[in-house]
């Protein structure tokens, strides 16, 4: 419904007009859900979201609550350009098993079943062009992305990619984890602040 909310606004060069609409498209829905839910990665804290925020509990449910990490629109700039790269996202997790985040950067490795055991983030180097570099001196083609980590991930699932490694959003990395968890790969992760980068 996220989705559906902001496709008219694709295109428009207004990236907050696109997340409004799938914002509040993803609330109302969530607000009258047959289930409880509680916000655990919602909205930006740095904007003081009124919808979606963190800690809401949302739902006509009677039974235990079930945690949420979402991102009505993961790619606001893609969707607002008409570019490809935008996903809405939502993960559902048992009580207090999804780690709240606070808004900073995490670094990133997403990586296939195939390659979880080869793959450390320990050993990469700290800089993204370092790190491409080195890859291309392997042959391994690099796809570069402005947007859309879940979206990426998504692509490793689906076996359209071997791994992801970038730096990004926290909230972000929760919904990649949850994806890890669901479809049996493999992701790392380190917490970097928005001084440290």
């Amino acid at each position: 419904m996220a989705a559906i909310a902001a496709y008219k606004y694709i295109g428009s060069k207004d990236k907050n007009a696109v997340d409004k609409a799938a914002v509040q498209a993803l609330e109302t829905i969530l607000r009258f859900a047959p289930i409880k839910t509680k916000i655990v990665i919602g909205e930006g804290e740095l904007d003081q979201a009124p919808m979606l925020y963190v800690g809401q509990e949302l739902g006509q449910g009677q039974d235990f609550t079930f945690e949420l990490a979402v991102d009505p629109i993961e790619g606001t700039y893609p969707a607002a350009y008409n570019i490809a790269g935008s996903i809405a996202v939502l993960a559902a997790a048992k009580p207090k098993t999804m780690i709240y985040l606070p808004e900073m950067y995490m670094e990133k490795l997403f990586v296939s079943q195939e390659l979880a055991n080869v793959i450390d983030l320990k050993k990469d180097k700290p800089r993204n062009q370092a790190a491409i570099n080195i890859l291309r001196q392997y042959g391994i083609i690099v796809r570069l992305i402005g947007d859309g980590d879940v979206l990426a991930a998504i692509d490793v699932v689906n076996q359209e990619a071997d791994f992801v490694y970038g730096i990004g959003g926290a909230p972000e990395g929760v919904l990649m984890a949850a994806l890890a968890i669901s479809s049996c790969a493999n992701m790392q992760a380190r917490l970097i602040s928005y001084q440290d980068i």
